[in-house]
Order: structure tokens, then sequence, then C-alpha cells
């Protein structure tokens, strides 16, 4: 299991999140996944998938399934897991 650390932005996500009454448990598993991605592959139906430019080296899941605009933004670097941001697309990639 890698060990999870959370930027002040993706607290801040998260809280903004659960305001607006979105299924912050369903956020809870696929964090949970990630975390354990060391051990098991995360399900093809989040579209895990890295990402270019100038977020080169983090990874984006669509929480809610590969249609969902909800996404988790996320760097794996050696046994750690660091949650970066979350919210809608358009809030996380700007």
């Amino acid at each position: 299991m890698l060990r999870a650390d959370f930027t002040p932005a993706f607290v801040r996500d998260r809280k903004r999140c659960a305001k607006k009454h979105w299924d912050v448990g369903a956020l809870d598993e696929e964090m949970e996944a990630v975390a354990y991605s060391d051990e098991r592959v995360i399900g093809g139906e989040y579209y895990d998938h890295g990402l270019t430019g100038d977020l080169k080296g983090c990874r984006a899941l669509h929480i809610g399934g590969r249609k969902s605009n909800w996404v988790l933004l996320y760097e794996i670097v050696s046994d750690e897991v660091f949650f970066i941001s979350t919210g809608t697309h358009d809030e996380v990639f700007g």
C-alpha cells in the first residue's frame, strides 16, 4: 500500500465537493484504489490515465466512471501517492 499525502488544495477541493453534496464516499473508494494500486490494478471503468504537458508525471481518473466530469488528480512518487486536486474537469484543469 502506498502512503497517502494531501495537498492543501486537495483538502479544500474535497470540502467543496462535500458542500455540493457529491458522493465523497465514491471519492474515498477511488483514493483507496489508488493507494493499493501497487498491489492490484485500478478498474478500467475509472479511466485512470497519465497526463502530458505541464502535468506530465501526474495521473487522473474519473470518479463515477469514464463519462463522469468529476476527476481526481494525483501523482505517485516512489512509495507515496500525492492527491493534488479533485473537482470537475474545468475546475481541475482550468
